[in-house]
């Protein structure tokens, strides 16, 4: 789930086929140019931090498990009881929050970019983000992995992407054709990191290899490895070879999203999980392996796919939730009301239930049938969980874009404080924000109102290690307000030095 709707970047991939090919022109700076970008990124760093300062001294004055039906062996601790978050009785309660209400300060950190990418892929592509506790991570599935460190000054590449593509500039459209996906080179799927340790596949499709790699961005480990160069320019992944990788690609109706992301427990442990239409075949939705590969828990799938044969399927919620907090990795099967922690290779603890009544949708069969209503339904659609709060926004009704046009799709989002025990919301039956020229409904803006310094709105979109929740804007995305940052003049200086392409975090303490 990643990642914050309403700042999304949203482009258009077109199966038509083409040959043209985009090569990457690798740049590198003269030392005088990368001392210069040094000192104006130290400059901005410390801009930024005494405006922080001069902010916060300002601001002083229907039950669980109810589709998966985990095997005896793999059970967790039958005295263990999850949260059940009863979501329609707490739609009675819509409460005005702002950010003062919720957090004591926002840090900012800019992120600025080599200036050797593609700027149109820039444009088209956000960047995700992980903070770890010696890190800030960027990862896109075109450029690769960036290293950064906590105070947003570039590291290195870990992983640079050999990624075609043809681009229209006239149609602000990008075009990647089934030969262009055949010639990729570089990191895919989702990055995951284990405090300081990143973990992300690398994948050579001309040489049908893939890979499971880990890099260790700790202090110590990084002072080993000062001779490596800091651009990776041979497309060649940096860091330590785990276990090789399966990259074919399946084929076949029912094994469109039949594909699997491995997610590391702990070092020696992992799982993977399927997408939906992959389920019905393997009969479970996740299972966990040792570094190996060798199968240790299979966790049954009581709701797979049974008997479609629909040419057309929606893709709603298809890969559930998946993230990792305070240690532990988190999940929640696709269609499922029930997040659990995982807590050791053959244990699943339940602990949050999404209780949305008859509004719930009821199996994986309604989710993805097309001829299924789901005018009436609610879908979870982000959950972020912070180390006081739990995030997360639903719709009712399936956010496309006929829906969105007929006025049929409407955006709520609530909040869980977990020490008050407390489920509100924020606002319930919201229409949805389109942007102009894009037809995907985004949730709509305005959600936590920052009444700290006056910058931009705030929701989360992911958690640092420590449990601080942030969100990362491109420098594009933040509305040119002359009412933002009113009384804090030199942040709207700071920003104004970066490029457009650039990314500012927020994370709130």
């Amino acid at each position: 789930m990643c990642g914050l709707d309403h700042y999304q970047s949203y482009f258009f991939m077109s199966k038509i086929s083409t040959f043209l090919c985009f090569v990457y022109l690798i740049t590198f700076f003269q030392c005088q140019q990368k001392n210069q970008l040094a000192q104006n990124e130290t400059a901005l760093i410390n801009e930024l931090a005494a405006a922080e300062e001069i902010n916060v001294a300002q601001q002083i004055t229907s039950g669980p498990n109810k589709y998966l039906d985990i095997p005896e062996e793999s059970r967790s601790d039958p005295g263990s009881s999850p949260i059940v978050l009863d979501i329609i009785s707490a739609r009675s309660d819509v409460r005005d929050k702002k950010l003062t209400d919720l957090f004591s300060k926002i840090r900012y950190i800019p992120i600025r970019f080599n200036e050797s990418l593609d700027t149109f892929l820039l444009k088209h592509f956000r960047f995700d983000f992980l903070i770890t506790p010696n890190s800030i991570i960027a990862t896109n599935e075109a450029f690769g992995i960036t290293h950064f460190d906590t105070n947003g000054h570039f590291v290195k590449q870990i992983a640079k992407n050999k990624y075609h593509y043809t681009a229209y500039p006239e149609g602000n459209t990008l075009m990647v054709s089934p030969e262009d996906r055949n010639e990729f080179i570089g990191s895919k799927q989702s990055v995951h990191a284990l405090e300081d340790h990143i973990y992300y596949e690398f994948h050579n499709a001309p040489a049908q290899v893939g890979k499971m790699m880990e890099y260790n961005v700790s202090p110590t480990a990084l002072s080993a490895t000062t001779l490596q160069p800091l651009e990776n320019s041979q497309y060649i992944p940096i860091g330590l070879e785990l276990f090789d990788m399966d990259i074919e690609e399946k084929k076949g109706k029912l094994q469109r999203l039949a594909i699997k992301d491995r997610i590391p427990i702990n070092r020696e442990n992992w799982i993977s999980r399927y997408g939906v239409l992959g389920s019905s075949e393997t009969g479970s939705f996740i299972f966990s392996t040792d570094i190996n590969g060798d199968t240790l828990t299979k966790f049954t799938d009581n709701d797979p796919v049974r008997h479609f044969s629909g040419s057309l399927y929606r893709s709603i919620d298809s890969q559930g939730t998946q993230y990792y907090y305070n240690g532990q990795q988190h999940i929640r099967q696709a269609h499922n009301d029930t997040i659990y922690i995982i807590t050791g290779s053959n244990k699943l603890s339940p602990k949050y239930v999404l209780d949305f009544g008859e509004k719930g949708i009821r199996s994986t069969m309604e989710g993805i049938d097309p001829k299924m209503s789901l005018a009436d339904k609610f879908i979870p659609t982000q959950i972020v969980e912070s180390a006081k709060y739990l995030f997360m926004i639903y719709t009712q009704n399936n956010a496309n874009p006929n829906n969105a046009k007929k006025g049929t799709v409407f955006y709520n989002a609530c909040i869980f404080d977990k020490a008050k025990d407390e489920l509100y919301h924020l606002y319930i039956d919201k229409p949805p924000f389109v942007p102009i020229g894009r037809s995907w409904p985004q949730n709509p803006s305005g959600f936590l109102e920052n009444n700290y310094d006056n910058g931009p709105d705030f929701w989360p979109e992911k958690v640092a290690h420590d449990g601080m929740p942030f969100m990362s804007l491109k420098i594009s995305e933040i509305p040119q307000n002359q009412n933002l940052w009113k009384g804090h003049e030199a942040m709207n200086d700071n920003i104004n030095k970066m490029k457009k392409t650039d990314y500012l975090l927020m994370i709130a303490q």
